[in-house]
């Protein structure tokens, strides 16, 4: 199974690796790799999520990861990967969809 990495999902993952190899490119790595296992899993098991009515959109799910939260469409083939968030970060402010 694959999936796509949205534009505004692109930016996310390159923001949120930049910022913490600032702190520790190890740690970085780290987290790029549960990131890449995590988009696997939702292609092969889009269900997985849950959804979020902060959101305000009914396709959105989220899965957890290492603090921060993927954001996807289920509903598409392959399965979309929309944004990566932060976990406090409040959903209601975020645009999921490009």
């Amino acid at each position: 199974m694959s999936y796509i990495l949205t534009g505004p999902a692109t930016k996310d993952i390159e923001e949120i690796l930049d910022y913490i190899a600032a702190q520790s490119v190890q740690t970085a790595v780290l987290v790029a790799g549960r990131f890449e296992k995590a988009f696997t899993r939702i292609a092969e098991m889009p269900g997985i999520g849950h959804t979020r009515d902060e959101l305000k959109d009914p396709n959105a799910k989220v899965y957890s990861v290492s603090g921060y939260l993927v954001i996807y469409d289920p509903t598409l083939s392959p399965a979309h990967i929309l944004r990566i968030v932060r976990g406090a970060r409040d959903l209601g402010r975020i645009t999921p969809r490009p």
